[in-house]
């Protein structure tokens, strides 16, 4: 998480511990206040898509070390 927080702005990476498990999160918030258009929608979703599948790409790579 530390690693993809250092490189990535916009999607945020955490650890998650509860009683039996530990794992990974991210998230993403954007400041509307006065709300969104569709196209704005859209170019936010494609957004956090691709910086996920980099996240994932990420935690990947740190599993093989």
């Amino acid at each position: 998480a530390n690693t993809f927080n250092m490189k990535f702005r916009y999607l945020k990476a955490y650890v998650v511990n509860d009683e039996e498990y530990a794992y990974t999160e991210a998230e993403m918030s954007q400041f509307c206040p006065d709300g969104l258009s569709d196209d704005e929608f859209n170019a936010f979703l494609d957004m956090f898509i691709n910086l996920r599948q980099s996240y994932v790409s990420i935690c990947r790579e740190m599993r093989k070390s």
